[in-house]
Formats: C-alpha cells, structure tokens, sequence
C-alpha cells in the first residue's frame, strides 16, 4: 500500500484509500471514461499483476507490462478521457 508513496513524489503525502491491480487478459478492456468526482482521491496508481495492454490518457498512449506501477493523477483523471486498450 505505499508503493505508489515511495515511488511517486505527488503520492508521499496521500493516504492510500484502495489498492487497485490489474489482470490484463487478452482482448479485455477497459472502455474510454473520465472518473467521477470525487471516488478515491486526486490520484490513483495501478499496479499491473499480469499481463500486457496499451494505455490511453488523452492524446498519450503507452505500454504496460506485467511488475508495471502507472498512475493518473489531477484533470488527468476527471477531465481526460482514458482506457485500456
């Protein structure tokens, strides 16, 4: 639970509310969304368990793989639309 808080500077002084971790079956998605004010925080991290998948936050794309931290923070997370691909 304090991975993200040793790992990310803008996490340090956050209280870990959930942890989220993903298993990236083959063809699963996620679906383009914006988060709902306010559920779990400014911020959130996943940790990828499994698997591999391209992520989306708005214009951005990248890769992430099995032992991956990836994390959302701000108007990413309630104004930019992102998925899983």
């Amino acid at each position: 639970q304090t991975l993200a808080q040793e790992l990310i500077p803008d996490f340090a002084p956050e209280k870990c509310l959930f942890v989220q971790a993903q298993v990236l079956e083959c063809g699963a998605e996620v679906t383009p969304h914006r988060d709902a004010l306010p559920f779990g925080g400014d911020m959130i991290a996943t940790a990828v368990i499994e698997g591999s998948s391209e992520v989306r936050v708005g214009s951005q794309r990248f890769r992430v793989d099995t032992g991956d931290l990836y994390a959302i923070a701000h108007d990413a997370r309630y104004k930019v639309e992102h998925e899983v691909l």
